[in-house]
C-alpha cells in the first residue's frame, strides 16, 4: 500500500503540480496537464493520464476535488508547493530510492554479504557502475536535489541539531572537528557552547565547504577534507561524526576511523551522533518500523546499515583496540543517539 502511494506523490512532485496554481485558488485537470507538460517538455502527454495520477492522489490528501474537475490545495499539496525539499526528496524517491528498493533482494543473491558501494540495489536499477556518491557527484542536479532533501529531512521531531549539541559536554574542549559538517549547522551551535577562545573546524567536500567561506568566523572555520584520507587537524579534543557512518558499510567506517587515528591525543573523544537501533520491544512498533526502514534505505543504495550498540561497539573493537567506547546515550525525544569514543593512544597512534 505504501508503495502504491508514491506512484501518484512522486509523479505530483516530479511534474511541480502543486506549484502550478497557489493556495486560495483552484485549477483543473486541463491547466494541470498544460503545466506538466511545460514542465517535462511532452506536448503530447494525454489530460487523461494527469487525471488518474491527481484523483489517485487524492485518496491520499494530495489536493482534493471538491467538485467534478476542480481541484483545491490541501495541507499536503501546498506542502510540497510550499517547501522545495519535500518536493526534492519525491523526486528523489521515485527516481532513485524507490527502484533501488526493488532490487535489493536481487543484489543481494548476486552479491552475498557485500559492503561495496557499487553493488547495491540501486546499481542494479540504474544500470551503474560506480557508487550512489559518485554517479550524484557527476550530476549537479541530482546532487543539489538529494542534498535539498536531505536538509528538509532533517527539519524532522527528533533530528534537532540542539537535541545532540545539549546532550554533550563541552567542557575543556578548545578545539573541536565537525567531520562531515557540511555548511555548519551543527558546528556553529558547537561553537555556542565552547569557551571564547575556542575553535571548530567544519570539514567537507571542496564543493561543499566552497559554498559556506561567507559563514566562516572567528570560531568557526571550514576545511576541505576526504574523510577517507589522513585527519589534517592534528590534536584536536574532539571529532564529530553526525549522520556519517550509516552511509557506509563496516569495511569504510574503518577506512574513516583509521583516517582519525594519525591526529588522535591520549583523551581525545569521538562523537559518533547516529541512529542507535534498540533492542527488540525497547521502542513502540510505529518507532521500530521507521528505524528498520531506515535501514533497509541504507542497504538499497550503499550496502551501509544502521546499527545497534552491539554494533557500534564491534566497529570500533574491531578498528583498533585503542578506541574505547565510554558510553551510549540515547536522548530523550531524539531520533538519534551519540556513541562517545576515547582515544586510549597517543598523538603519533603508537
Amino acid at each position: 500500500m505504501q508503495s502504491a502511494y508514491f506512484i501518484s506523490a512522486c509523479a505530483i512532485a516530479r511534474l511541480h503540480l502543486p506549484s502550478s496554481f497557489s493556495q486560495g485558488t483552484t485549477t483543473t485537470f486541463e491547466e494541470l496537464t498544460a503545466h506538466a507538460r511545460n514542465v517535462s517538455r511532452t506536448p503530447s502527454l494525454p489530460v487523461s493520464s494527469i487525471t488518474r495520477l491527481v484523483r489517485h492522489g487524492i485518496t491520499n490528501h494530495i489536493f482534493a476535488e471538491h467538485s467534478p474537475g476542480v481541484i483545491n490545495h490541501t495541507a499536503t499539496s501546498h506542502a510540497i508547493a510550499t517547501f522545495p525539499g519535500l518536493r526534492s526528496g519525491l523526486e528523489e524517491f521515485g527516481a532513485s530510492l524507490w527502484p533501488a528498493g526493488q532490487r535489493l533482494v536481487d543484489a543481494l543473491l548476486t552479491w552475498p554479504d557485500s559492503g561495496e558501494v557499487n553493488q547495491t540495489g540501486y546499481n542494479l536499477a540504474s544500470g551503474s557502475d560506480g557508487s550512489f556518491w559518485a554517479d550524484y557527484a557527476k550530476d549537479t542536479k541530482k546532487m543539489q536535489r538529494f542534498a535539498d532533501a536531505m536538509v528538509f529531512l532533517s527539519k524532522k521531531p527528533g533530528l534537532e541539531v540542539e537535541g545532540f549539541v545539549d546532550a554533550v559536554d563541552w567542557r575543556g574542549a578548545k578545539l573541536v572537528v565537525d567531520v562531515g559538517g557540511s555548511q555548519g549547522e551543527v558546528g556553529r551551535k558547537i561553537a555556542e557552547k565552547l569557551v571564547d577562545d575556542a575553535k571548530v573546524v567544519v570539514q567537507d567536500r571542496e564543493e561543499v565547504v566552497s559554498g559556506s567561506v561567507g559563514q566562516a568566523s572567528d570560531r568557526v572555520e571550514f576545511q576541505a577534507h576526504d574523510f577517507f584520507t589522513e585527519q589534517k587537524v592534528k590534536g584536536a579534543d574532539i571529532y564529530v561524526l553526525r549522520q556519517i557512518l550509516h552511509d557506509w558499510s563496516d569495511q569504510y567506517c574503518k577506512k574513516i576511523l583509521e583516517g582519525l587515528i594519525p591526529a588522535l591525543k591520549t583523551g581525545a573523544r569521538i562523537l559518533v551522533n547516529d541512529s542507535v537501533l534498540p533492542e527488540i520491544g525497547q521502542v513502540s512498533k510505529y518507532q521500530e518500523r521507521v528505524l528498520r526502514h531506515s535501514d533497509l534505505m541504507m542497504w538499497r543504495m550503499f550496502n551501509a546499515k544502521e546499527r545497534d550498540e552491539a554494533d557500534w561497539r564491534k566497529l570500533f573493537a574491531g578498528t583498533d583496540g585503542r578506541f574505547k567506547v565510554v558510553q551510549v546515550i540515547r536522548p530523550p525525544g531524539q531520533a538519534l543517539g551519540i556513541v562517545e569514543v576515547e582515544w586510549r593512544g597517543d598523538l603519533n597512534g603508537e
